[in-house]
């Protein structure tokens, strides 16, 4: 039912192979939950869970799976003659199976649109196969005289950022960009910034990408994307003051978005963890909340807030094993590797904190070096490790020469080297770090 908007009962026995007693008392349970609605012969999941099972990952279903029930509706659209009348839902589920493999007779193939396409890439790019969803992308345009305007920028969005995510900037500019800027229209100026500043922030140029950013939050700053994109870039950085209103601009637009709920409590734990006043009720209700849209296989939004929290208040045992919970459930995410890294700074745990800055950098490699601002924590850490093992020329090198660290961190970090080497230093030696530290932070 996710895969096909509207479905009849008969159709939905094709597909699971259920005696159709079965499959009515669960149509039922569905309805009487809220979570299916019927329209006529034809059943469809409830409008405000659409959004909340293309996240969710346990909804995900092979190839395999997808061609097999393309292929029963397809041929299920067979077996009508032409003199009979196929209902119009039915039609609707014939063709997004012919998009996707189905035999479908010819008539049906007639009847794609380059809306079905664009539902189509963008579950392709929910899922992040980005080569798919670019594919279905190229397909819908190649109809654009069939489509409104606002729907051509919609596709060259979702063009956008897959090219932009696969690195791939000579297209994105060439095509995706020049085409939007063909289209005068806000909405269309408004996604080309974004897309700009996209791609910026994912080539590390923050400050280029900010300036874009902004000028696209200019054109419509109830926009929850920018909003959110905004946040985060300024969160990576630890401008978490800055960062809070963009944040709640897109939580009151979409506060059941586990994504937004959680660029929100990590700006709040960012500002309590340096000292910062916070509403300690709001942050307990905004985890209360990822518990509730976050919290699944596949997904670690919960436990990696959880384990912050943990961690600031002291309850290390309890932090460790929520993020440790996390990082099972989502091995290549780099955020738990990096949480957890900050608590075994904490209990002085060098080894541990090491062998977790290793396993960062091995899936950084793997992604191609990209992480979209993680490598500003990775830099970071590997700099206080360095002044926990009290190496502090290769501390001091570390900071000046990272291409990744802002200046206000590597003025922070400075300043704490020139103070460490101040309160264990015997020398002549260890001032004049002291004084090359204070003079670098300046």
């Amino acid at each position: 039912m996710s895969e096909y908007r509207f479905l009849p009962l008969e159709l939905l026995k094709s597909i699971t192979s259920d005696e159709l007693p079965s499959i009515a008392q669960a149509l039922r349970n569905l309805e009487d939950n809220c979570l299916a609605e019927r329209r006529g012969d034809y059943f469809q999941v409830s409008a405000p869970l659409r959004d909340a099972i293309r996240r969710d990952k346990r909804f995900d279903r092979d190839e395999r799976w997808r061609q097999k029930v393309a292929s029963i509706i397809a041929n299920t659209l067979s077996e009508y003659k032409n003199e009979d009348h196929v209902p119009v839902a039915l039609l609707e589920s014939g063709v997004l199976a012919s998009i996707k493999g189905g035999k479908s007779p010819n008539f049906v193939a007639s009847l794609i649109l380059p809306s079905h396409l664009l539902s189509i890439a963008r579950s392709f790019y929910d899922k992040r196969q980005l080569k798919d969803c670019i594919d279905f992308c190229k397909r819908a345009y190649e109809l654009n005289t069939r489509l409104t305007l606002d729907a051509q920028v919609e596709v060259l969005r979702l063009w956008g950022l897959s090219l932009a995510r696969k690195h791939e900037v000579a297209d994105l500019e060439s095509v995706v960009l020049a085409k939007l800027r063909q289209i005068d229209t806000r909405t269309a100026r408004k996604n080309m910034l974004f897309l700009e500043g996209f791609s910026l922030r994912l080539r590390k140029d923050f400050e280029g990408a900010e300036g874009k950013l902004i000028e696209s939050w200019k054109l419509g700053k109830e926009n929850q994307s920018v909003n959110r994109e905004i946040a985060s870039l300024l969160c990576k950085q630890r401008r978490y003051s800055e960062a809070e209103g963009y944040a709640r601009s897109a939580y009151r637009t979409a506060p059941t978005n586990p994504f937004i709920i959680d660029i929100l409590a990590e700006i709040l734990l960012g500002k309590a963890a340096h000292g910062l006043r916070i509403d300690q009720a709001e942050l307990t209700k905004l985890i209360g909340e990822l518990r509730i849209y976050g919290d699944a296989p596949g997904s670690s939004f919960f436990l990696i807030r959880q384990a912050q929290e943990y961690a600031r208040d002291r309850k290390f045992p309890q932090a460790l094993q929520a993020v440790s919970k996390a990082i099972d459930r989502t091995p290549t995410l780099l955020p738990p590797y990096f949480i957890r890294a900050e608590i075994l700074l904490g209990l002085n745990d060098i080894a541990g904190v090491e062998k977790d800055l290793q396993e960062i950098e091995r899936l950084l490699e793997q992604a191609g070096g990209f992480s979209e601002g993680d490598e500003i924590r990775l830099h970071e850490l590997q700099a206080k490790v360095l002044l926990e093992k009290r190496q502090f020329r290769q501390a001091m090198t570390k900071i000046d020469t990272s291409a990744f660290l802002t200046k206000a961190m590597k003025k922070r970090l400075l300043t704490v080297l020139a103070k460490t080497i101040g309160a264990v230093g015997e020398g002549a030696a260890d001032r004049q770090m002291v004084a090359w530290a204070k003079a670098y932070a300046k």
